[in-house]
């Protein structure tokens, strides 16, 4: 009996967190994408991964220090964060992503963003 009523919870908080997931807003998909570092340090690497099914994942190792998370994304205003309702990573926008032309013969550009004042590019 105690074995069921186990699976049973679990099932519950299983559809709980499944229900939380949302796509990303309309006016938020400027920030779908894989990101990647540029401001970082030799020895440091960060990188940001937003899918536009809600989920999201971030990275930091740093020499004795390694961060990782993945969860929901959810945004409140231009801020967001990544992860559940205990765990989470909270970015603030100091940066929106913007596209920057690098050459227009062939057309190349990039697209860059700042977060918690790190500075981000897309990985294209």
């Amino acid at each position: 009996m105690k074995n069921k009523l186990k699976i049973l919870a679990i099932c519950l908080i299983t559809v709980v967190f499944a229900s939380c997931r949302k796509d990303i807003p309309s006016d938020k998909l400027g920030f779908i994408g894989d990101w990647k570092c540029i401001s970082c340090g030799i020895d440091e690497i960060k990188s940001l991964s937003i899918k536009s099914n809600g989920q999201g994942e971030y990275k930091s190792e740093e020499p004795g220090k390694t961060f990782n998370i993945s969860g929901n994304v959810k945004f409140d205003g231009s801020n967001f964060r990544i992860g559940g309702a205990i765990i989470k990573k909270k970015f603030t926008t100091d940066k929106y992503p913007l596209k920057e032309i690098i050459t227009l013969q062939p057309y190349k550009y990039k697209v860059t963003a700042r977060f918690n004042g790190v500075d981000y590019e897309k990985i294209q």
